[in-house]
């Protein structure tokens, strides 16, 4: 009898590698960091666009009030460091505006009391030289803005400035 060599029988191989185990695990590493990382930076830039959108809200707000007041005041007084305002209105009432840490405090005679809630910037009030044009500053410091993400060169925003114009309409007729 001849002897007819045997052949060897390939086994296909079930199952996985180490090796491709570690190579699905960088990858599925490295798209999370991609991801998590995308999902902060939109977050971030949802938070400054909700802070920019709610002071602007309250800058409006606060210049609808202060023009209102102003147009029916007969005079206006500013302290020295221009963090208070006083309006005398023709009826010899006062509103008085007073900067705070985080805003503006308005209230008059009628105990009626308003805060304006200005964050991360500072106010303060000036006066013309004719007193008759009030000028309100605000101005935001964007590195004192709640964020993620310390701020650095390429991050860094400049500080935006809010300006509201007020003029003294009423006349004194106590004056006449």
């Amino acid at each position: 009898m001849k002897h007819v060599p045997q052949q060897r029988q390939t086994r296909l191989r079930s199952g996985i590698s180490v090796a491709e185990v570690v190579i699905a695990a960088t990858g599925v590493s490295v798209l999370s960091v991609i991801g998590i990382t995308t999902v902060c930076l939109l977050m971030t830039a949802e938070q400054r666009a909700m802070e920019s959108i709610v002071v602007d809200r309250t800058i409006a707000e606060l210049a609808d009030e202060l023009r209102q007041d102003a147009h029916n005041a007969v005079s206006a007084e500013i302290t020295d460091d221009g963090t208070e305002l006083s309006l005398r209105q023709a009826d010899d009432t006062r509103i008085t505006y007073s900067c705070t840490g985080d805003g503006i405090n308005r209230s008059d005679a009628t105990e009626r009391v308003e805060d304006f809630h200005l964050p991360f910037g500072e106010t303060r009030f000036e006066l013309s030289g004719a007193g008759r044009l009030i000028t309100c500053r605000h101005e935001r410091d964007p590195t004192l803005e709640m964020s993620f993400f310390e701020p650095n060169e390429t991050t860094a925003q400049p500080r935006r400035k809010y300006r509201i114009d007020a003029a003294l309409l009423a006349s004194d007729k106590s004056q006449e």
